[in-house]
């Protein structure tokens, strides 16, 4: 038996179900690791803005997936293009195209298993996915060539309290694949190295030790967008500095001096009254 997505809880419920529960059994496993996926997830999405929200994400070959079929096709028609879920009209010549020209396509998770799809560069899922096998086979549809893609999960604030309230009262439990998805989500380490322990073990590797394309949470608690802020601000403080500089020293000093030409304080001498030696 082959799969790719047999989290490490779920091995003895496999066994008994096949009836292997006596030895001699082996499995054989490999990384599941996908190296040149970057995990983001944005999780402060305006209640009631997760369609506006995903437009922006969607401009490439790619996958939107929802949880529902009306959600599919209000993304659709605000995106221009086609849905796929189970009975829709459109399936059995859509995807023939979609295949063959690109573009982009909103599914639920009848598209996530099963067929490679070439040249795929993101996925987004627009609500979180029903547990983390189904995220790790959706997120999968990109890159299956080798290429760098990215898989983005889009969530309103308070999305936890919603899916907590949509649950059915006998189903309130969370199941331990949902659990790992909320991780993933939740979590202020590296995306990849949860993702990694549901399926490899001990052997997972996160984007640093694996040399992988790096998620949001490369550094932990710091999402890109916060370095980015951080870094801005760094740059800023410089350049304003340097301009201030400027402003009451000598510029022609300052220049020879930021070339190596001159002392590192030379250009001060306008501000201090004096003559400029080097004009």
């Amino acid at each position: 038996m082959l799969t790719a997505t047999l989290p490490l809880h779920m091995e003895r419920e496999l066994k008994e179900t096949m009836l292997l529960v006596q030895d001699p059994c082996w499995l054989l496993r490999a990384s599941t690791a996908r190296k040149y996926t970057r995990y983001m997830v944005k999780s402060t999405v305006a209640d009631g803005k997760l369609i506006n929200e995903a437009i922006k994400v969607c401009k490439a070959k790619m996958i939107v997936f929802c949880c529902y079929k009306n959600q599919c096709e209000i993304l659709a028609a605000a995106l221009g293009c086609n849905y796929f879920y189970a009975g829709s009209s459109f399936n059995t010549d859509f995807i023939q195209r979609w295949k063959t020209s690109g573009g982009c396509v909103v599914a639920t998770s009848l598209l996530g298993t099963g067929v490679n799809y070439k040249d795929v560069a993101l996925t987004v899922h627009v609500g979180l996915p029903y547990g983390l096998i189904d995220f790790a086979q959706e997120s999968g549809r990109a890159g299956r060539d080798g290429e760098v893609v990215a898989s983005f999960i889009l969530l309103e604030k308070n999305w936890l309290a919603v899916e907590s309230e949509r649950r059915p009262e006998e189903t309130q439990e969370w199941s331990v694949d949902e659990k790992k998805m909320i991780a993933f989500v939740n979590t202020e380490g590296r995306r990849r190295l949860v993702l990694g322990k549901s399926f490899d073990g001990n052997s997972a590797q996160d984007c640093k030790s694996g040399d992988m394309e790096r998620c949001d949470r490369y550094c932990p608690g710091v999402s890109d967008s916060t370095r980015s802020q951080k870094e801005m601000s760094v740059e800023r403080d410089r350049v304003e500095d340097v301009l201030d500089q400027i402003a009451i020293g000598c510029p022609v000093c300052w220049v020879t001096s930021a070339l190596g030409f001159g002392p590192e304080s030379g250009c001060m001498h306008k501000a201090w009254g004096q003559a400029c030696t080097q004009r």
